[in-house]
Order: C-alpha cells, then structure tokens, then sequence
C-alpha cells in the first residue's frame, strides 16, 4: 500500500517549498518520453506507474497525495469529475485526460513532449514563499490558486 496516499478528509495542508510548479495534470508531465517502454502495451510507462502506484488510495481508488523523488514533491488530487477541462480562480485553463490535477516542481518534469502546451493545457508558475495545497469537496488550492473541478456549487 502507498505511504504517500491521503483520504479526502486527510487532504488538508501539505506544504511546498517556494519554487517553480508545473499546474497539470500529471500524466502531461511526468513519466517517460519513449512510448516503446512495452512494445506489447504502447499505454504503458513505468515511470508514471510508479507515480501512480505511490499516490493511490486503494480504499476508493482515487489518487490523492504527495509523490516524493529526489528530494522534489509533487502534490496531486484526482478530480470530481475526472477528464475535462477545468479553470481556476484567474480563469486558466487545464484540461485533464487522467483524472487528476497536480502540482509538480520544474525540476521534476520528466516528460518533455508536451511543453509547447503551457498556457493552454497546463499552467506554469513562481511561488515566492511555500503555500499550501489542499483538496476539498472537488475543489483544489494550490496557494492562492484555486480549481473547482465540481463544475456546480
């Protein structure tokens, strides 16, 4: 079972250190770049399985928590309504295909084929000073900023 993975009444405050984020989600940009990783299953990624396997909560099967390697943490949340397009609080865009919205760090972005697409499927930006992240009822906070992935409220 996954040290990292939260319930969703266990999903307030986590605290990143200040730095610069990738806002996605995930499979955008962790993970590998070599689609031939199994030719048998061209889907399958074995780095962004073991992100996946860290982060899941088998009790519902969502993805919920914090991913850890190399001294970097990733924040990540599954979505209320799974794959979409959703915006936050300043009204960027971040369209979804995994069910889940997370916050990386630059630094930790292993996957590269998708980063002409920041600003438009995902977002990028500086935090100054560490912030919190926080899932709640659909809606995800990361700092200042703020997704609700439940469309109606």
């Amino acid at each position: 079972m996954a040290t990292n993975a939260r319930t969703e009444t266990e999903l307030e405050g986590i605290t990143l250190p200040a730095g610069e984020y990738f806002m996605s989600d995930p499979c955008y940009v962790l993970g590998s770049n070599d689609k031939k990783a199994d030719p048998s299953n061209p889907l399958y990624d074995p780095k962004w399985w073991a992100v996946l396997d860290a982060i899941e909560n088998e009790d519902d099967g969502s993805y919920n928590g914090a991913y850890t390697k190399d001294g970097l943490t990733a924040v990540i949340f599954s979505t209320d309504h799974g794959d979409g397009v959703y915006y936050d609080n300043y009204r960027r865009r971040y369209g979804v295909d995994a069910g889940m919205i997370g916050i990386i760090p630059v630094a930790m972005a292993t996957r590269t084929d998708y980063l002409g697409q920041v600003g438009d499927m995902f977002q990028r930006a500086k935090f100054a000073q560490p912030f919190t992240c926080s899932s709640n009822d659909g809606v995800l906070r990361f700092g200042t900023i703020r997704i609700d992935t439940g469309w109606t409220r």
